[in-house]
């Protein structure tokens, strides 16, 4: 939950500081579950958070992050590397 507040925080300084950036999105990662919980949806709705995905948790990460490897070394059937293939064709078709 500290994540999201932060999160929420970083995107009003953005706008408050008048950025160049064009578009800001929400990645949800070491979820337990395809949807979020009440809570923490209601923080995204409040603060106008636009959310890009929600990435699962995987052990296969921890294994690769304990190795000191790349996310890039997951397996093709990895659920985290499904999920992030899925996020990067929605931002390349612009969400």
């Amino acid at each position: 939950m500290r994540g999201l507040v932060a999160a929420a925080r970083v995107a009003e300084l953005l706008d408050e500081l008048k950025t160049a950036v064009g578009a800001t999105y929400l990645i949800v990662n070491r979820a337990t579950g395809p949807s979020l919980s009440e809570p923490l949806q209601k923080i995204i709705d409040e603060h106008k958070l636009k959310l890009a995905a929600i990435l699962p948790a995987d052990a296969a990460v921890n294994e690769l992050d304990a190795l000191g490897e790349p996310i890039v070394k997951l397996p093709a059937d990895a659920p985290m590397r499904r999920s992030l293939e899925t996020m990067l064709a929605a931002l390349d078709g612009g969400l």
